[in-house]
């Protein structure tokens, strides 16, 4: 059984992937990013992306085990920003191979 899923999953990416690089090669002046620019696109989405997740998932734990203490001192807002929003913002709202916010 496993190896049917495993196969019709591969058939489903395999046809997601032939049917999306024709796409994206038919308008050469629809590129966001420079020549050159492939190896940042490719560090960020094989390190910096999976890095942020972990970093976000590990932030979302530490607020959630102190957040009783912030929430005594009033601060839940702002330990929110810094220990979720900034790393959920960094991993899932910036284009690929953008190194800022």
């Amino acid at each position: 059984m496993a190896v049917i899923s495993k196969t019709i999953v591969a058939a489903a990416l395999a046809g997601l992937l032939a049917i999306s690089t024709p796409a994206m090669a038919a308008d050469p002046s629809n590129t966001r990013y420079e020549e050159g620019d492939d190896v940042a696109v490719l560090f960020d989405l094989v390190i910096l992306r999976p890095f942020g997740l972990v970093v976000t998932a590990a932030g979302t734990a530490i607020y959630v085990a102190v957040s009783p203490i912030t929430a005594i001192t009033g601060n839940l807002k702002k330990s929110f920003a810094v220990l979720v929003a900034a790393p959920a913002a960094y991993t899932f709202k910036r284009d690929l191979g953008e190194s800022r916010m």
